[in-house]
């Protein structure tokens, strides 16, 4: 009775759709929020299959009743049906209905872009390690993925091509030419949905044996952080400013994520906020020094050259020695020039002062040194619109 109530809220909450899905030459796997990638598709007839059931096909759930399976495999079935895509393009990189997809249409190319940064554990990679037999013929044509190391670690479960190309987003925006300010920035990881007190009481993240809340989770290792920040900046007569994951105009969002920073540091956090249709990409590079315990804006950050300070310590402030280390799947030292897996104050304050005190030349050597593009790139978007053209051209 509670599945049935709960497919009746989801039919009831989605956009109904009677009219069949166009015929198209690349079916979107889930929404592009992005509005900068359909844009390079604008020649092309696109279609998208919502994922998440923001909207409903009625004609595909009719025909899908003639088909065997769970409700979304025969679904899906019934759009790429009437669709007939040439390609089916995804930036839902871990999901893992979308690698079964080559395999049951060998004839329609699959291509994912790598949309964040995975961890070992909380993300697909737990999933993948822990898959049944039946699934280990996972295949995706082209793997648009951030870097060489993670590519390496993806070829051990799902077959294809790997192509080392970044993130779609970072390699869309243009680094901003500005003069540093005199500043340190750090990187929200805030969630909107922290703010409700049911989740913060009942919801628990699962890794490896523990159980953490979400104050072992998320309070403590950003509290942590940010009291070692606030008075290195003092000490440095620098601003400390939070990149928020809010925008000015999410209302609710923003006056959340304001009210969990004024409850960590005890005083209203200031956001670094930019008039720019990337203001968190141009806020890293206007920022002296960027600070993140292990967010892809923070890999993104690096990417574009950017001092960056990793302090990736929410596994091991909470006994877990291989989560959220940085650099996963690399296997690196705990601590180098610019990170630390550790939450110790005096290896912070080094840190810190080896960015402070680099110069340009001395912190792109340490980028070469420690083969920071093995991590994540920074590349052309031609590269995966040329790849799309050659195949729609053929």
């Amino acid at each position: 009775m509670q599945n049935f109530f709960k497919r009746l809220i989801f039919f009831l909450s989605a956009e109904l759709q009677f009219k069949l899905p166009k015929k198209c030459q690349i079916l979107f796997f889930d929404e592009v929020k992005e509005k900068n990638l359909k844009k390079h598709f604008d020649k092309y007839t696109t279609e998208t299959f919502f994922l998440r059931g923001e909207r409903l096909n009625i004609p595909c759930i009719l025909l899908s009743l003639f088909y065997k399976g769970k409700f979304l495999d025969r679904y899906l079935k019934a759009f790429i049906k009437f669709s007939n895509p040439n390609i089916i393009l995804t930036l839902i990189d871990n999901n893992s209905v979308f690698y079964s997809l080559s395999k049951k249409y060998p004839k329609i190319k699959t291509i994912f872009i790598q949309n964040g940064w995975r961890a070992k554990y909380l993300d697909i990679f737990y999933e993948l390690e822990n898959q049944s037999e039946q699934n280990k013929s996972f295949f995706v044509d082209y793997k648009f993925v951030f870097g060489e190391a993670y590519a390496k670690k993806i070829s051990n479960f799902i077959g294809g091509k790997n192509i080392n190309f970044g993130s779609f987003k970072n390699n869309s925006s243009e680094i901003l030419s500005h003069k540093k300010l005199n500043i340190i920035s750090y990187t929200s990881f805030f969630n909107p949905i922290w703010a409700s007190d049911l989740y913060a009481k009942e919801r628990v993240f699962k890794i490896e044996n523990k159980n953490l809340s979400l104050t072992e989770f998320s309070i403590n290792p950003d509290k942590f952080i940010l009291l070692f920040l606030s008075k290195y900046a003092k000490s440095k007569n620098m601003g400390l400013f939070i990149i928020p994951r809010s925008r000015k105009k999410a209302t609710s969002f923003r006056q959340a994520e304001k009210a969990y920073y004024k409850n960590l540091i005890g005083v209203k956090a200031k956001f670094l906020d930019l008039n720019t249709d990337y203001p968190s990409y141009n806020a890293l590079d206007v920022s002296r020094i960027n600070v993140t315990i292990d967010s892809t804006l923070g890999y993104e950050c690096l990417a574009r050259q950017n001092k960056t300070a990793f302090f990736s310590i929410r596994g091991t402030i909470n006994n877990i020695n291989d989560y959220s280390v940085f650099g996963w799947p690399k296997n690196l030292d705990d601590t180098g020039f610019f990170w630390t897996n550790k939450p110790d104050y005096k290896i912070f304050k080094k840190i810190m002062d080896n960015l402070l005190h680099a110069n340009k030349e001395v912190w792109h050597d340490q980028l070469k040194l420690n083969k920071v593009d093995n991590l994540i790139v920074r590349n052309k978007v031609s590269k995966l619109t040329n790849l799309i053209d050659s195949i729609l051209n053929n």
